[in-house]
């Protein structure tokens, strides 16, 4: 049985609320990357909470950040139905882990060329690309 899941990737035509991360200022147990299994964690439940979620997809792009002082940050930004109260919780909940090395820093406009797909939410799931090109449901450990 062929499981395959090839989705569009969703991008909004006007700026959304982007999440910049301070990923070289985090200290500690979730350094060094490990701050993603938080995000991941984070959709997971997000997707749970809100089954009817529309078809969205979270994107991320490295790149200079005048919030942080420690060169390159993490942005985050949604396609338009991605509501900004999926932010402002994750921001809440990198927060609460991380401290001041995530926020909320305006609105951003997602190019195509420059950023990549994160996560996307279709089907009541989370899904992740995990070698390129192919999909699969985002498998979360809880506990972070």
């Amino acid at each position: 049985m062929d499981n395959s899941f090839y989705p569009t990737a969703k991008r909004s035509k006007k700026p959304s609320l982007f999440l910049a991360i301070d990923m070289w200022g985090i200290e500690g147990e979730y350094a060094d990357g490990n701050w993603h299994g938080l995000i991941h964690e984070f959709a997971h439940n997000w997707s749970a909470a809100h089954p009817q979620q529309d078809t969205a997809t979270l994107w991320s792009s490295v790149q200079p950040c005048a919030l942080y002082n420690n060169g390159n940050s993490c942005y985050l930004a949604g396609s338009s139905k991605l509501p900004d109260g999926f932010f402002s919780q994750l921001e809440s909940h990198l927060r609460a882990r991380i401290g001041s090395h995530a926020r909320i820093g305006g609105e951003i406009l997602v190019d195509a060329e420059e950023w990549r797909v994160y996560l996307h939410f279709e089907n009541g799931c989370v899904w992740e690309k995990y070698n390129g090109y192919e999909w699969r449901e985002l498998a979360v450990q809880t506990g972070g």
